[in-house]
């Protein structure tokens, strides 16, 4: 595939460049396990539409049968500015062995901003095959907490980065059929940190010492998708995507910092799996200047149940129940196409979170929201164009309601209140 795609005039230039796009940028959390953070151009939608392929091929991220849309060549590169913002409140924690309060602050109005890329090459090779590759980062997690704080036993810093490549293939069966389908060969790496209650766990005497444990690791995993874009008449068209689920088993190094008994380390491994997905949506356009937009996702965040640490050394071993839930997101949107260069766009969708208030971890203190969007794309000349979009969640208040287990000797008790500011650009070149 790579030497169909190099033989086109400044691909392999392009490929270059989002490939470094990634070495030099913070892949970090953007909503919970997922980043959301794939395109500019569809994130002013809130992904409304995305799935029948009305933007340009960043849509070929949930529907690889979008790339059918593509004239000739096409590349196309994004980045994702997110703000989040998270307040907990009024957090009460106490040691469960003797009920006596654990000391600490309240960590309060932490920041996290984070720049997340995205990039997509796409080549019509016929009248009826189209190949692309797109290298984005699906998910990803990034919370820091001040290490005094009166959660520390479950959390400090937590990370979890990710790359995605994502080669895939078009057919356009006729003038209203087009299939898809792609591989996905995947790259995750995590650090996780905490402090351990050495006094309660080793010297019958909670919160008398404190220890640093830091879990590193990492992992490639594959999968696959797919999917179909179906023009009903020539102002309705439907689209249909799936995104496989990809395990992973992390491996890496543990180490646990402690004066009272000594410094230990170890080797551990962890399994994980990030979520398969299910999207279907319409794009139609209602008149020369209006086009309505919808979309319907479906994540299955069923899939992770714990996050099991298994490490040589069995007092390094550890085991977090997240008990995630299945979660749907409904995105409505329209684009406004005011002249030949200028299209507005705007949406709004709502999404349930994949964590209820019995699990919710401070690591992932997620919970339902909804999102708003206000965007443009703008045609700089007839092979370039660029789009903008703003985009803010809006969270419920969520609650984190953990009692002690395994290595965590403490329970907690605390209330959260989020919100994310995202501003997207990106910039595609047709040639």
């Amino acid at each position: 595939m790579f030497n169909i795609i190099k033989k086109f005039q400044f691909l392999d230039k392009i490929l270059l460049l989002i490939v470094l796009s990634f070495l030099f940028s913070k892949i970090s959390y953007a909503a919970g396990f997922a980043t959301d953070s794939h395109s500019a151009s569809a994130l002013g939608t809130s992904y409304a539409g995305s799935v029948s392929g009305v933007n340009d091929i960043s849509d070929s991220f949930f529907n690889p049968a979008t790339l059918s849309n593509t004239k000739k060549n096409e590349a196309l590169l994004s980045t994702t500015y997110i703000n989040f913002k998270v307040d907990d409140d009024n957090i009460s924690a106490t040691y469960n062995s003797n009920g006596s309060s654990v000391a600490g602050i309240r960590n309060n109005k932490q920041t996290i901003n984070a720049f997340i890329p995205a990039g997509f090459i796409a080549s019509r090779i016929n009248d009826k095959t189209i190949l692309g590759l797109s290298i984005t980062s699906p998910f990803g997690l990034s919370t820091a907490y001040n290490s005094n704080w009166a959660g520390r036993y479950y959390a400090i810093d937590s990370e979890i980065n990710s790359v995605n490549f994502n080669p895939m293939i078009s057919y356009d069966f006729n003038k209203k059929l087009s299939l898809g389908f792609g591989v996905q060969a995947q790259y995750i790496n995590s650090t996780l940190t905490n402090a351990v209650d050495v006094g309660g766990l080793y010297l019958s005497s909670p919160g008398s010492a404190d220890g640093f444990a830091k879990a590193k690791g990492d992992d490639w995993g594959y999968g696959y998708n797919g999917g179909l874009k179906y023009k009903l008449s020539d102002d309705l068209t439907f689209g249909i995507g799936y995104r496989s689920a990809i395990k992973h088993k992390l491996d890496g190094d543990i180490k646990l910092e402690s004066s009272a008994i000594g410094n230990q380390a170890s080797n551990f491994n962890a399994k994980l799996t990030t979520p398969e997905n299910i999207i279907a949506g319409f794009g139609y356009k209602l008149n020369d200047k209006i086009t309505l937009l919808h979309d319907t996702s479906w994540t299955r965040w069923s899939r992770v149940k714990t996050l099991n640490i298994n490490s040589q050394n069995s007092n390094l071993s550890n085991s977090t129940n997240l008990n995630f839930k299945d979660s749907f997101r409904y995105s409505f949107g329209a684009h406004f196409q005011q002249n030949e260069k200028l299209k507005l766009k705007i949406g709004v969708a709502y999404e349930d979170g994949s964590v209820g208030n019995d699990s919710r971890n401070p690591r992932i203190p997620i919970s339902d929201k909804i999102w708003t969007s206000i965007g443009f794309g703008y045609k700089i000349s007839n092979n370039t164009l660029i789009d903008a979009t703003y985009l803010h969640e809006f969270y419920t208040k969520n609650k984190v309601n953990l009692q002690a287990s395994g290595v965590n000797t403490s329970n907690i008790v605390t209330n959260y209140k989020n919100k994310i500011d995202v501003i997207a650009i990106s910039l595609k070149i047709n040639f």
